[in-house]
């Protein structure tokens, strides 16, 4: 059953960005309800964008619920059709992002009722409680979109090894900016979010941060 979380969720306030891009959303009582990663303009003035709702979660993981933000809702066998199908293109991962020991999960979400939108959402779960004071999991929202079919992107999983890899500045498409890496390499299992059959993103998990960081492969 879908179910309100809290209605203290209903009054929320922004509070400052840890680093970059991230947007830490919290209620009356300061307890952290969701951190955006690459908040749209929009999504930073729609803080009712934030309330969260649980749905059950449709696979078996570290928690017993997967919660769908607002707005969201997860993914069902009726949209597995166009690249979805064509392509066996995964909308749905599990593994320890940020290195714990824990699994985590990781979603492409349907817009609810309608056939355009979506967005990126990463469950990082804790044995004894994190960041989200007394919860055992952090909600993560990496990129979304209200104009495109969900079934146009995919997520795949990239797993640690000793291959470097080049980013969108290292091969040359801009100069790379302070603190922009020209190469990296994986040391946590991360998130390829691409538009399939164009260009790909990775999200890495940042341990100085505690949140993902976003890079860029081509223009």
């Amino acid at each position: 059953m879908v179910k309100l979380l809290v209605s203290a969720l209903l009054t929320l306030i922004t509070a400052s960005a840890v680093a970059g891009n991230m947007y830490i959303y919290k209620d009356k009582q300061g307890k952290t309800l969701l951190v955006n990663v690459n908040p749209s303009e929009k999504n930073k003035r729609s803080k009712d964008t934030y309330i969260p709702v649980a749905q059950p979660s449709t696979t078996k993981s570290v928690q017993t619920e997967f919660e769908v933000p607002y707005g969201y809702r997860l993914p069902t066998k009726s949209d597995i059709t166009g690249d979805w199908k064509r392509f066996n293109a995964p909308n749905h991962l599990e593994a320890d992002f940020n290195g714990d020991g824990i699994k985590d999960e990781a979603y492409i979400l349907p817009k609810e009722g309608s056939k355009l939108g979506y967005g990126v959402f990463v469950s990082i779960n804790k044995a004894n409680g994190g960041i989200q004071t007394g919860r055992k999991f952090q909600m993560f929202k990496l990129t979304s979109r209200d104009d495109m079919q969900p079934q146009s992107f995919a997520i795949e999983l990239q797993k640690p090894s000793n291959e470097i890899w080049e980013t969108a500045c290292g091969k040359g498409y801009w100069e790379c900016e302070i603190g922009e890496p020209a190469e990296f390499k994986i040391k946590n299992p991360s998130i390829m979010f691409c538009y399939i059959e164009s260009g790909c993103t990775m999200y890495m998990w940042d341990s100085d941060n505690l949140s993902f960081k976003e890079i860029q492969f081509s223009d």
